[in-house]
């Protein structure tokens, strides 16, 4: 691995019923490296990695697993923050085969994925925000491992957009997407972006949109903390040290918890898959990244 890790991605990859690892490490090298787990809790790193995988200029920053071409065997999209979406399809024995197309052009520094179906057709799509941007772009799967562009992307969104979170918030049957947009300074409260699904790929801001947060929020994950069945919020805010909860009223609007949580690791983010029961049997759990804190004037 390189000498900065800056996220794990946790899946079934050999099919073998173990669960295997997928690491982005290292800047500005373009690659993605499989270990391979033993059922012990050690790993062996799988043949003919480190994997190429996006621009070797630029850095990978986020990756998500899905069956992006329907057969059955786990996939992964890789953003690179040098513009691109690579995805990589997977053998079934550990390995990865470059979709045909790629990598997929994006805005200005990709840092975070989301996949959900947005256009109801069975088929896997992602989101990926563009922080330099303010924007973020939605791709539509074909079902072979290629995407083509929504209608309407990209979407503007707030200042430097860090994260983003795929669930139902409005209770339609349709997905929607929360973005953490972290303005990228001490001094200026973050918001939270909430875009409502229309069921075509589209997708229109919610009433009260954005919501407002703490100071660069990093990194946005979905729960149901009330237990009222309505996906909520946790919001991890890296300037302020802490995470605001955000509860969902089921019609894409969010009110603020009582409370504000403060924040004892204010340098990692992690994500709880939004669509884990629908990919469970590829052993998908979790997502943390190590975030590295960008020097941006």
């Amino acid at each position: 691995m390189g000498n900065t890790t800056f996220a794990v991605v946790v899946g079934d990859f050999n099919r073998d019923g173990k669960a295997d690892l997928d690491v982005l490490s290292g800047y500005y090298n373009g690659t993605v490296t499989i270990f391979l787990g033993n059922g012990d809790g050690t790993f062996t790193q799988a043949a003919g990695n480190p994997t190429a995988a996006g621009n070797p200029s630029g850095t990978n920053e986020a990756a998500v697993i899905g069956d992006f071409n329907g057969d059955g065997i786990p996939d992964l999209a890789v953003a690179n923050d040098a513009g691109s979406v690579t995805i990589l399809l997977g053998n079934g024995d550990g390995t990865f085969t470059p979709a045909s197309g790629g990598p997929i052009t994006m805005g200005e520094t990709p840092l975070s994925l989301a996949v959900g179906d947005f256009n109801g057709d069975g088929i896997l799509d992602f989101a990926t925000v563009n922080f330099d941007n303010a924007n973020i772009s939605i791709f539509l799967g074909n079902g072979d491992g290629t995407f083509t562009q929504a209608a309407g992307s990209p979407i503007p969104v707030g200042s430097y957009p860090y994260a983003i979170s795929a669930a139902d918030f409005n209770k339609d049957g349709k997905i929607d997407l929360a973005v953490a947009n972290s303005a990228y300074t001490s001094s200026s409260t973050g918001t939270v972006t909430i875009l409502l699904g229309n069921g075509d790929g589209t997708f229109t801001q919610a009433a009260d949109s954005p919501v407002t947060v703490g100071y660069g929020p990093r990194s946005a994950a979905v729960g149901d903390f009330n237990g009222d069945g309505i996906p909520d919020l946790a919001v991890a805010n890296n300037y302020n040290d802490t995470v605001t909860i955000l509860l969902g009223n089921g019609d894409g609007t969010f009110a603020m918890a009582a409370s504000t949580m403060p924040s004892t690791i204010s340098s990692a983010s992690c994500a709880v898959s939004p669509w884990f029961g629908r990919m469970a049997h590829f052993g998908i759990s979790s997502l943390c990244s190590s975030q590295k804190v960008r020097n941006r004037s």
